[in-house]
């Protein structure tokens, strides 16, 4: 196929007129993962790379098109259009979240007495430092304790094994004295 126009890439990849980048980026992975020669399950390989081929062709036309115009031929938005808005919507959240934290800050220095231009200590201290401290004390010390306790147990099935390999020695050479005084005797 010869230089293909804007429409009949269109066709290739079965797209909609007014269809944008994210669309022609699922329709070329899904006909891409159907046509590929390789996992094609018919019996004409040919013809299935022959599609591959145009389909990887009015892909590439089409995201030139894209990169130069941030927009798809016939689109009738261009994403630096939706690019916008999702900023405006990122400023908005940041926004909301700035005031939720201000809020929260604002709240919490009103309970503990401070301020309201003092920020409240994020740190706790006192009695409420066991309850609200992820990583109690007391799971260090069993932390601690299971890895003491774990060597104790490896150096004991050492031991034991040292014994049993020094008590099997002294049988066979007891045993060797034995044959030996036998045939000497003999």
């Amino acid at each position: 196929m010869s230089a293909l126009s804007y429409q009949q890439c269109y066709e290739i990849l079965a797209l909609e007129n007014q269809a944008d980048w994210v669309q022609a980026e699922s329709s070329y992975r899904k006909l891409v993962q159907q046509w590929h020669p390789d996992r094609y399950q018919g019996d004409d390989t040919a013809d299935a790379t022959r599609r591959y081929i145009d389909i990887t062709k009015a892909f590439k036309k089409l995201r030139d098109f894209h990169k130069e115009n941030n927009t798809l031929p016939f689109s009738s938005v261009d994403d630096a259009t939706i690019n916008k808005t999702s900023s405006l919507e990122k400023e908005n959240k940041q926004e909301a979240y700035t005031k939720q934290k201000t809020h929260q800050s604002e709240r919490l220095s009103t309970e503990t007495g401070a301020s309201t231009t003092q920020q409240a200590s994020p740190r706790v201290t006192g009695a409420n430092w066991q309850t609200q401290n992820r990583f109690r004390p007391s799971s260090f010390v069993v932390a601690i304790a299971s890895v003491f306790f774990a060597g104790v147990i490896m150096i004991l099935l050492f031991v034991t094994k040292l014994d049993k390999i020094n008590s099997d020695r002294y049988r066979d050479e007891a045993r060797l004295e034995r044959i030996s005084e036998h045939v000497v005797e003999q």
